[in-house]
């Protein structure tokens, strides 16, 4: 591996347009276990951290702070302009992990790797702050695109972050107790006209809560959130709490910001339910083996789908990162793909077999795929494919198995990145049979069986 220090910032970003496979290192507290534990792949590390004098600013004039991307979670929690400004933001800078991390972990770095239960992707969210970048200015609210993902370009670099000044804010999170990441945490944050609540450790990505921020802003009392329940199916469930706990942390939180806020005496809620340890471990394990199910469009003839989802030059042109993709006999192939799972980075080697007799009886699959040391999985698949107005509709039903460390990485990171996955296969896929395909925009989100599918193409 190549370790490089750019002199400037101009030459920071020639090298990361120039250099193939190369990633960019600011405090490293994510990007380095990640390296250690294999599930990031760089031939190039360039440091940032030369740059400092350029990028590791605060800068206070009047209702505007600016916070160079290199500053370290402990210089932002010192800083008396950052108290003077927001005493939020100092205090949820000084409560991220240990004194270690916070001297060499940064704000950019943090919101560059956007993790679900970090706590900077709360705060500026709530605080509706712009992120600056080598190439363009984005408001926040633009910035966070799931689990794991911003809308950064490869060869962008987060330069600073611009927070205007809120008239109170607040932030309060339940920690993890062994890494003190945020179970759940919640930002709360009032302007003159508006409020934003901004929630972090869902399972998802940082996310806003509509409701509350509605009853907030025209009643900025606890009572205003009387009415109102976090959606469970908004949370994941994992081994440390059930989405249904995780949601009702959510309105706990939330009523203790306002009440912190507000300086109202706290009000007393309803008793928690008892979470029993089995159910929560049930819970984390719902999606491991499921059956799953979802449907599409591909504007093409019947016939000409059933034969391009056999070809395996088509397979292997509309599956990305896909270096590999051949019949090893009538009904068997083997691939070889590189699979990007948020900042994850995998080479996947597997097998799968596929029976497909006619087109209107449903085809049968069966895969598995090995990431060597990281673990693997495999399930299977039935297709039917059904005549439709627009070409032909897709319907598939699958189970699908993980184990070792890519089992520990979670559905999450498999949902996070199904989304752009399925659009790029459908748009290659279309693409490749020559023909339009109109598959609508909306319909995506909810073809989880086919995105996870996808995943384990790429996988096998």
């Amino acid at each position: 591996m190549n370790f490089v220090r750019p002199t400037d910032l101009s030459d920071a970003v020639t090298m990361l347009q120039s250099t193939a496979n190369a990633r960019v290192l600011a405090g490293g507290q994510s990007l380095i276990p990640a390296l250690k534990l294999g599930f990031v792949q760089a031939d190039t590390l360039i440091d940032l951290r030369t740059l400092g004098g350029s990028m590791q600013h605060i800068t206070h004039h009047g209702d505007t702070l600016e916070i160079g991307a290199l500053c370290t979670h402990a210089q932002i929690a010192a800083s008396p302009d950052v108290r003077a400004f927001c005493p939020m933001l100092a205090a949820l800078s000084g409560g991220i992990g240990d004194a270690q991390i916070r001297v060499m972990g940064t704000i950019g770095g943090s919101l560059a790797n956007n993790d679900p239960a970090a706590c900077w992707p709360a705060g500026v969210l709530a605080l509706n702050a712009q992120i600056v970048t080598t190439q363009r200015t984005l408001a926040v609210d633009d910035f966070f695109a799931g689990l794991y993902s911003t809308t950064l370009h490869p060869e962008e670099i987060i330069t600073a972050v611009v927070f205007q000044k809120p008239s109170v804010a607040h932030y309060i999170k339940f920690e993890q107790p062994a890494s003190r990441f945020a179970l759940v945490g919640v930002a709360v944050a009032q302007f003159d006209a508006s409020v934003r609540v901004a929630v972090t450790g869902l399972g998802h990505g940082v996310t806003r809560w509509a409701e509350a921020e509605a009853a907030l802003s025209a009643n900025f009392t606890q009572s205003a959130l009387n009415a109102l329940m976090f959606p469970e199916d908004s949370a994941t469930a994992d081994l440390h709490a059930s989405a249904a706990y995780r949601a009702h942390l959510v309105r706990v939180l939330t009523r203790r910001c306002v009440q912190q806020i507000a300086d109202e005496p706290p009000m007393t809620l309803p008793r928690p339910w008892e979470v029993e340890p089995t159910k929560v471990l049930l819970a984390a394990n719902a999606g491991n083996g499921e059956a799953l199910t979802g449907t599409c469009v591909v504007n093409a003839p019947l016939e000409h789908v059933w034969r391009a989802l056999q070809s395996p030059d088509t397979l292997r042109a509309c599956i990305p990162g896909c270096e590999r993709f051949e019949s090893t006999s009538e009904t068997g192939y083997a691939a070889t793909v590189r699979v990007g799972l948020g900042p994850f980075r995998l080479v996947l080697v597997g097998e799968a077999t596929l029976v497909a007799p006619h087109p209107s009886v449903p085809l049968s699959l069966q895969f598995s795929g090995s990431a060597e040391a990281l673990g693997g999985g495999g399930g299977t698949a039935t297709i039917r494919l059904q005549p439709d107005s627009n070409g032909t509709r897709i319907h598939w039903r699958t189970r699908i198995e993980t184990h070792g460390k890519v089992a520990q990485l979670g559905t999450r990171l498999v949902n996070a990145s199904a989304t752009a996955l399925a659009r790029d296969f459908f748009t290659r896929f279309g693409n490749t049979l020559q023909n339009e395909r109109s598959v609508p925009s909306a319909q995506i989100p909810v073809i989880s069986w086919w995105r996870r599918w996808l995943n384990w193409i790429q996988r096998t």
